[in-house]
């Protein structure tokens, strides 16, 4: 089932977007905004499924950007951090490690456009929590061309 569906790991690949929201998906009806800033957005559902594959999380927070799904943030406890790791290299395959001592992980899909997708994982080296950030390449490249030339807006997304 792959990131789409309630509460499903990371089997199937790195996907375009997460659960039933693809990239790009304006916020739900049902959505609290937890932060407005503008241009970006930090969302809540009070429903959400707080599991990894059947493993339970802290958070689950949307990130919209011009009001299109860009990133998800999940804070991941300590007692479930290496359950989700595991799935996550058994789904994505073998990560990026920038440098080998400290426990920074990345993975980037093979897509380009708007299907392109990246995520991070990051364990804290006291409490051994982790906090896994899955974005949208696509947009994240938008908001840096947007910030880089302040006053021009990128083009649209295709339709």
């Amino acid at each position: 089932m792959g990131l789409f569906g309630k509460g499903a790991g990371a089997s199937g690949g790195l996907k375009g977007g997460f659960r039933e929201m693809k990239w790009g998906d304006q916020p739900l009806k049902e959505m609290e905004v937890l932060d407005d800033r503008g241009e970006e957005k930090f969302c809540l559902r009070h429903d959400d499924d707080l599991s990894w594959n059947g493993v339970p999380l802290d958070k689950i927070v949307y990130q919209y950007w011009e009001n299109r799904l860009s990133d998800v943030f999940l804070e991941i406890p300590t007692d479930s951090a290496e359950r989700v790791f595991k799935d996550l290299l058994d789904g994505w395959g073998k990560p990026e490690q920038p440098n080998k001592f400290i426990q920074d992980f990345l993975w980037r899909n093979k897509a380009i456009g708007p299907e392109g997708t990246e995520a991070a994982w990051s364990r804290n080296p006291n409490t051994h929590a982790a906090t896994l950030l899955i974005s949208s390449s696509y947009i994240k490249t938008k908001k840096t061309l947007a910030r880089s030339r302040p006053g021009m807006k990128p083009p649209a997304a295709p339709t």
